[in-house]
């Protein structure tokens, strides 16, 4: 008891001198944690060889590492209760060198994991690929797929189901899970009700801006271009025509002036008498008239004199 008295003395002395961890005018974080982790940890291996603190480990590792580390781990453990050390260890590697890093939705899980990897040999973590290992981990089972589409498949098991496996085929799982997730999220939108669709938001084409169904600011406002209704003068689709051949104005291609309206010269309707192209025939031989060349009256008569078609008695030629 006394010598066990003498050595609780001894390590007390030396933790006296044992430096606190210092983050915050630190460039890389990650590389002071592991570093002073290391130096932990060889302390415990030197003074307490035989494991008689065991029990104690978290305390020590609390009293030493400081007013930076005790304010991280009372928000990793925000409980009173002690934590094995190789528990706190783990949580205090991932946030040192990962911080609150997630992945991107543009980013690749292979490019996550490089990414990921980079940030634990940057910190000379022990064992890196463990390390990146365990975050993806952490990430799988916080994930949304993974309790929709794995958790009932894996049931209470995934996480040791996980730890069972090795980096790369965690990479397929997740992967895996990205892909069926996908086909689930397709099949909903497919079985969607008509009605939950006018919740959806994309570019309107008569407004130009995102909005739900029923919605657009367009609607009531007339256009300045083709006077037409429900679009914006800058989303108008109607093509402009200048001096237009059938009314001779400038106007929007289907708001002619001209349409509906009936030519006096050649009956055909839709543009303007003065506009009219069609020839126009004086004294005409079959009829006597002066008429537009596809109006005269006496086309379809047939003469009584010769029984031909396409003028008049009067202008028949037969003798």
């Amino acid at each position: 008891m006394a010598d066990n008295g003498i050595q609780t003395l001894d390590i007390f002395n030396k933790m006296q001198n044992f430096p606190p961890l210092n983050v915050t005018e630190q460039r890389n974080v990650g590389r002071s944690w592991c570093a002073w982790k290391q130096n932990f940890l060889s302390f415990l291996q030197k003074e307490d060889a035989k494991e008689i603190y065991k029990n104690q480990w978290t305390i020590i590792l609390l009293m030493l590492i400081g007013p930076d580390g005790k304010k991280v781990y009372k928000n990793l453990f925000p409980n009173t209760q002690t934590k094995d050390l190789g528990t706190v260890l783990l949580k205090l590697d991932m946030f040192f060198i990962f911080g609150f890093k997630e992945k991107q939705k543009s980013e690749s899980i292979d490019q996550y994991i490089d990414c990921l990897m980079l940030a634990a040999l940057a910190s000379n973590h022990s064992d890196p690929v463990n390390i990146v290992k365990e975050k993806i981990i952490k990430d799988i089972k916080n994930y949304n797929f993974t309790e929709k589409v794995f958790i009932q498949s894996e049931g209470e098991n995934l996480e040791s189901y996980l730890q069972s496996l090795d980096l790369d085929k965690i990479t397929l799982f997740w992967k895996q899970c990205e892909k069926l997730t996908l086909q689930r999220n397709h099949e909903v939108t497919q079985t969607q009700p008509f009605s939950d669709l006018s919740l959806i938001e994309m570019e309107c084409v008569r407004c130009g801006t995102c909005h739900s169904r029923n919605r657009c600011p367009a609607y009531g406002l007339q256009c300045d271009n083709c006077k037409g209704y429900n679009h914006f003068t800058n989303k108008c689709k109607g093509k402009y025509v200048s001096n237009c051949t059938k009314c001779g104005m400038s106007h929007v291609q289907s708001r002619c002036h001209a349409f509906g309206q009936t030519c006096v010269k050649c009956g055909k309707i839709n543009h303007f008498s003065w506009l009219c192209k069609i020839p126009f025939v004086k004294n005409c031989l079959r009829c006597g008239k002066d008429h537009a060349i596809s109006m005269c009256p006496a086309q379809g008569h047939t003469c009584s004199r010769c029984n031909k078609p396409n003028h008049f008695e009067e202008k028949c030629l037969s003798k």
